[in-house]
């Protein structure tokens, strides 16, 4: 049930820090709204909907290796100042095999980042559609 590389405990802080990240959000904008009305729940709910979902897109992006050309820029960089014994990659194929390594060991989890965006989004729909 639990993806490969997450502790019980890691998935529950995951979800806990995702639903206070929202509350937040979607209290502070709800109550700095002049009216508190349907169009305020609209916009407490669309706002947090869109940045989880766009944070689960891009873990999904990052997941699949888009940026790990741009990632070993950085690194051979880093790597420019440092004495040649330390060097950790030979080049950005070395990189990306150990990058893929360590992501197959790791696991992603975006299961909060979705159920919160998509149910967040829901409710910003319904609320945008009674306010009309």
């Amino acid at each position: 049930m639990f993806p490969s590389g997450r502790s019980k405990k890691s998935i529950i802080t995951a979800w806990v820090v995702v639903s206070i990240i929202n509350l937040v959000m979607g209290l502070a904008i709800f109550f700095t709204r002049p009216l508190q009305n349907w169009a305020a729940l609209s916009d407490a709910t669309f706002i947090p909907s869109a940045l989880m979902l766009g944070i689960s897109a891009l873990i999904l992006i990052s997941r699949a290796g888009t940026f790990d050309i741009l990632s070993y820029s950085f690194v051979a960089i880093s790597q420019r100042f440092r004495p040649r014994e330390f060097k950790r990659y030979a080049d950005a194929y070395d990189y990306k095999v150990q990058a893929d390594e360590r992501r197959a060991k790791k696991g992603g989890y975006i299961l909060p980042y979705l159920v919160w965006g998509v149910v967040l989004l829901v409710i910003a729909i319904i609320a945008s559609l009674l306010v009309t």
